[in-house]
């Protein structure tokens, strides 16, 4: 009986014949899962293909609705941090006037209001996209821009708060007149997005399909969502929270107090250009950093976008580094130093001009003998406050009941006590260093 030639190496140490009008060897043995191991050696290998690499941009939106009280910055950063969002555009800051400062190596952008703690609006970059950060404009309390430096494209995203549905209608034209002459503003050649608290219902009427999709948890749209759906429409724009299917729980944004019905009133538009880089939008229901002593009413919403970085860093100012001249006044650490410059300007021996030897000289003798002052950080919010946020978080996570309730709000008084006392006693401790220094 014939059998089979040694060109195909077999895996397994397995006898096969090929009888005449019978399927061949390798057919055979993709029928059979006895012989699923054979290996044919005597076709062409390829390498699988290199994916080129990306970066995916985590963009997110949550209306916080304050960050006045002590430690809700922070607090709202370790959360953003452990949901691994790049860039989150926050609303109803309730800050007064512009801010730029950095909290945990985050940056935070802030456009507020000039006299009053109402709305405002801003951006938290984590630290690998604050480097990419080019331009960053406050328009007024419900409007900012952040544009980050990209690879092919730049994108601008603009961070809107948005009247509600029952505010008069002026103060809505007047809104979406700002909206659009800002989105005019920005370059053409820029990926456009628009995110935030737009507080519209968006429906699934098929007449606006190509602008919202199927999606939306309403069935229709109210009026802040027509003229939402409208300014989309004449900026060919996309409406791309309602255009992923999602279970509802996971489309809804705004829960109404008293336990009505969840609405979804927070989007993310981008260009029609460029939607396709959308890979991913939904809702994360159980974010719970702790604002205003209970959770925000609004889920925070995430997209992922297939965007390509900028491999080019901005320019960093190096900052000069001060040497410890308090060590000084040590008389042997004096003596150290002065007999170490006399030995160095000997071994130089006049290689330079005299005040190039003498600057060498004190600056390796200072190095040597002082090294470099490291200034205390007086940070109050210390371990022990992010350990209060940690643990009330943990027991939001578990599953609730009425005892869980009261815990919960124990556990709430006791951050918020621990928090207010660290802040006081830092002031204080401030205050009596500044008396002391002027008398």
């Amino acid at each position: 009986m014939p059998t089979r030639s040694s060109g195909a190496v077999q895996t397994e140490q397995v006898s096969l014949s090929v009888r005449p009008g019978e399927p061949t060897l390798v057919k055979k043995c993709q029928a059979t899962k006895r012989y699923k191991n054979i290996q044919r050696t005597d076709l062409p290998t390829t390498t699988p293909a290199k994916h080129k690499r990306t970066r995916d941009l985590q963009l997110s939106t949550w209306n916080v609705r304050t960050l006045t009280q002590p430690g809700a910055l922070q607090a709202l950063v370790l959360e953003l941090r452990h949901y691994k969002s790049n860039i989150t555009a926050i609303q109803e800051t309730r800050w007064i006037g512009n801010n730029v400062l950095d909290v945990s190596r985050f940056r935070v952008f802030a456009s507020g209001n000039a006299t009053q703690r109402i709305r405002g609006t801003g951006f938290i970059v984590d630290p690998l996209w604050s480097e990419k950060v080019i331009d960053w404009k406050p328009v007024s309390d419900r409007l900012c821009v952040l544009r980050i430096k990209g690879k092919f494209f730049n994108i601008s995203i603009i961070n809107v708060y948005a009247p509600t549905n029952e505010r008069p209608d002026d103060e809505k034209d007047a809104f979406y007149s700002q909206l659009e002459r800002t989105y005019d503003n920005c370059p053409r050649s820029d990926i456009k997005i628009v995110i935030g608290d737009i507080n519209a219902q968006i429906g699934r009427e098929k007449t606006f399909k190509p602008t919202i999709g199927s999606f939306s948890l309403h069935p229709k749209s109210n009026e802040n969502g027509l003229r939402l759906i409208t300014f989309a429409a004449a900026m060919n724009m996309r409406i791309s929270s309602t255009y992923f299917q999602r279970r509802s729980s996971r489309k809804a944004t705004w829960s109404p107090p008293g336990g009505g019905k969840k609405c979804q009133i927070d989007h993310i538009l981008i260009d029609n250009r460029h939607a396709s880089n959308i890979l991913n939008v939904r809702s994360f229901r159980y974010t719970q950093a702790d604002i205003e002593h209970h959770d925000s009413d609004h889920y925070a919403v995430g997209a992922k976008i297939r965007f390509r970085l900028s491999n080019i860093g901005r320019i960093r100012s190096t900052k000069q580094k001060k040497y410890d001249v308090t060590k000084l006044k040590n008389n042997r650490v004096k003596e150290n130093f002065n007999a170490r410059v006399e030995q160095q300007l000997k071994e130089r021996n006049g290689e330079l001009t005299i005040w190039q030897d003498c600057h060498i000289a004190m600056k390796q003798a200072a190095e040597e003998c002082l090294g470099y002052h490291q200034p205390e950080k007086k940070e109050w919010f210390d371990d022990e406050c992010k350990q209060a946020v940690q643990r009330l978080i943990e027991a939001k996570n578990m599953r609730t009941t009425r005892a869980r309730t009261e815990e919960i709000k124990q556990l709430q008084r006791n951050k918020k006590n621990s928090l207010e006392e660290r802040k006081e006693n830092l002031t204080d401790s401030v205050l009596m260093i500044l008396r002391s220094s002027s008398q």
